[in-house]
């Protein structure tokens, strides 16, 4: 089998001082395959934070009684990290007895729950201790559990992401869209999963060749997960490439929507092909680690061809522990729906869908404003915006979603140096 396509990519010289694969982050993504061919519109997103909501779904019914207590918080301009910083402060705890499920964005408006332990808390917050514009972030609801809230548990996120146009094709958008909603998205870990820059890739190879000793606990969580999304990202793009992405090939391992488990594909049985067809269940790419592959022969020799120039990545995640698992090359979003909406002159974002002699006004960036009446008629019905809004596995990624739809950044980008590693996503 050939090289990948991106595979120049990191055809590096380390003596002679150039860049490594991993700095060569934000190039890469750019290669990375898309799966839908036809013209994107040109747009911004996060324009102002409350162009990017996420709600974080839980999936499961809280007790109502036990010895942690869980707050349903809604923040703005921090990320999840910043948010248990200063919660724990506030109670005298440490950082790691404050739980939480996914990591949010900073540059959205979010709600998320996070939990306390009753007997370590010396100052419990009351829900008015915190505003969302002074401190960034409020307490929207309290309830008590018999749990900590774990790492990955929460069943979805909701998005509601307003995207303004540069200009627009409304047909070309809305087919699209059509497309996207039949035949979901390449399941890419998103660009946030990697940290500002890519921070998080440089310092999982600097750990993993011995330069960076003894990080921490969570800087090392951090690391492997960029480390092990970035690797399966590279072996979707392939897929995507070559279009097997949504396709099951001789010696895949298929896994059921929603599910975990997955079983190896018999080619001779047609059923699993019209399953995955349905979208019933996704081929699966790797996660690595050490153990079985959990393939046949085909794609297993697929896969560490695909990977065969970052063998310190692969090695430095065995030897760290992690076992071998599979995701989903695949996400699917039944839900997707959008609303078209005007722009007028003060940036306000109209819905007109909506009967026109309500007037009803989105969002306002100066006043601040979210709902009102428009009492004016300066409208420029030249500026269009969408507002889109669909459910995501936890896990999943609303960026890569976006990069089908749309060309230029889904993130903003950062200039400033990092002094710290980050992991603020959207899972």
């Amino acid at each position: 089998m050939a090289k990948p396509y991106f595979s120049h990519l990191f055809d590096v010289n380390y003596s002679a001082g150039d860049m490594s694969p991993a700095l060569d982050y934000l190039e890469t993504l750019n290669h990375f395959g898309r799966a839908h061919y036809q013209k994107r519109p040109r747009g911004t997103i996060r324009s102002v934070p409350e162009d990017f909501r996420v709600h974080e779904v839980l999936g499961f019914e809280l007790s109502g009684d036990g010895p942690h207590v869980w707050l349903h918080v809604r923040k703005r301009l921090l990320n999840t990290v910043d948010v248990i910083r200063i919660l724990a402060k506030w109670c005298g705890l440490e950082v790691r007895d404050v739980g939480y499920s996914g990591l949010k964005d900073r540059n959205a408006v979010t709600t998320q729950w996070v939990s306390l332990p009753m007997e370590l808390t010396s100052r419990l917050p009351l829900m008015n201790d915190f505003e969302l514009g002074k401190d960034g972030f409020e307490i929207i609801e309290m309830e008590y559990h018999q749990k900590k809230l774990k790492r990955g548990v929460h069943h979805a996120n909701y998005f509601q992401i307003v995207i303004r146009f540069d200009e627009e094709d409304h047909e070309q958008t809305e087919s699209l869209l059509q497309s996207i909603k039949s035949d979901g998205v390449p399941n890419y870990f998103g660009e946030q999963r990697f940290g500002r820059n890519g921070n998080n890739l440089r310092s999982a190879e600097r750990y993993f060749t011995g330069e960076l000793k003894k990080p921490t606990r969570q800087l090392r969580g951090f690391m492997l997960s960029a480390a092990r999304s970035w690797l399966f990202n590279l072996v979707l793009s392939q897929r995507v490439a070559d279009g097997s992405w949504n396709t099951a090939l001789p010696g895949d391992a298929i896994q059921f929507d929603g599910s975990g488990s997955f079983f190896l594909y018999d080619e001779t049985d047609i059923s699993v092909r019209k399953r995955v067809n349905g979208k019933v269940c996704h081929p699966t790419g790797p996660l690595w680690g050490a153990g079985e592959m959990s393939v046949g022969e085909p794609i297993e020799r697929f896969e560490k061809e695909c990977l065969e120039e970052m063998e310190v990545f692969c090695t430095g995640l065995e030897n760290n522990g992690l076992k071998h698992q599979r995701r989903a090359l695949r996400v699917v979003l039944p839900d997707l729906s959008w609303r078209w909406l005007s722009v007028d002159a003060h940036s306000r974002l109209r819905d007109i869908d909506a009967d026109a002699d309500s007037g009803n006004i989105l969002w306002n960036k100066h006043s601040q404003n979210y709902h009102g009446r428009n009492e004016h008629s300066d409208a420029n019905e030249g500026n269009l915006a969408i507002k889109l809004s669909f459910s995501l596995p936890g896990g999943c990624f609303a960026t890569s979603v976006l990069r089908e739809f749309i060309e230029g950044d889904t993130l903003p980008r950062i200039k400033q140096p990092l002094h710290r590693s980050e992991g603020a996503g959207l899972g």
